[in-house]
């Protein structure tokens, strides 16, 4: 095999170009002095005197004197596998941690952020489920106080709003407090239990978005499209969802 081949392999596994030149020159000539080391591998002295300490502090080079001259040696290849055996190990660690923060930078990646809408009103309300319709979902999930939800929409306007052309069709897993007036056909419902106390309002979770409706006053919808918003949203529905009755 060629010096530009093992070269190659060396830099490969993590050495820079200039310490596999170094280091195989040092391999070459045995015990030597840097200038001696600068000449056979064309690199400047001052230059080879760095790429040796970066070298030695890898475990890979070693030095000692020779009466008063000081000398440079490459440590056997065996070391040079150990050390990028342990380069790998660590490596496999630092990847464990960035796959752990992959969903931060997705967050703020251009064109990932979260986009945030903000409505209010039955008007507000209306244009959520028109918002549900064109997102084109297969569910959606509901998480609602209906108590609190009849207490500002009566049951007829909560009829009509739910009753938005298309809406009727998609399937609604619903967990809810208190009792629903009017059970549609489609729908799914399941129990909060009565421990929980009011809480004032709703969450609907469809496709890559959470919605969330305040009715403890004037009726405020805020929707967030994000994946990861709506993925930890439907993770935390599907838990209650399998507790609940």
């Amino acid at each position: 095999m060629n010096s530009e081949k093992v070269q190659q392999i060396l830099t490969s596994l993590g050495l820079s170009q200039t310490e596999a030149k170094v280091y195989f020159s040092m391999l070459g000539l045995g015990p030597a002095s840097v200038q001696n080391i600068a000449k056979d591998s064309k690199i400047s002295r001052t230059a080879t005197y760095e790429i040796i300490d970066a070298l030695q502090k890898k475990g890979i080079a070693s030095t000692f004197q020779e009466e008063k001259k000081k000398m440079f040696v490459a440590e056997d290849p065996v070391k040079l596998e150990t050390y990028f055996k342990s380069q790998m190990a660590e490596m496999k660690d630092q990847l464990t941690n960035f796959k752990n923060v992959i969903p931060e930078l997705r967050l703020l990646a251009v064109g990932n952020k979260p986009k945030v809408r903000y409505l209010s009103g039955t008007a507000g309300m209306e244009a959520l489920f028109r918002d549900i319709l064109a997102t084109k979902v297969n569910e959606v999930l509901d998480f609602s106080d209906s108590e609190a939800v009849y207490a500002v929409l009566d049951e007829r306007e909560t009829i009509r709003l739910r009753g938005v052309e298309g809406y009727s069709k998609i399937p609604v897993r619903n967990l809810h407090r208190g009792h629903i007036r009017t059970p549609r056909p489609i729908t799914k419902y399941r129990m909060i239990p009565s421990s929980v106390k009011t809480f004032g309002g709703s969450q609907m979770i469809y496709g890559n978005k959470v919605a969330y409706i305040d009715v403890s006053g004037e009726i405020d919808v805020v929707i967030i499209e994000s994946q990861v918003f709506a993925d930890t949203a439907r993770a935390m529905f599907n838990l209650i969802w399998d507790l609940a009755k």
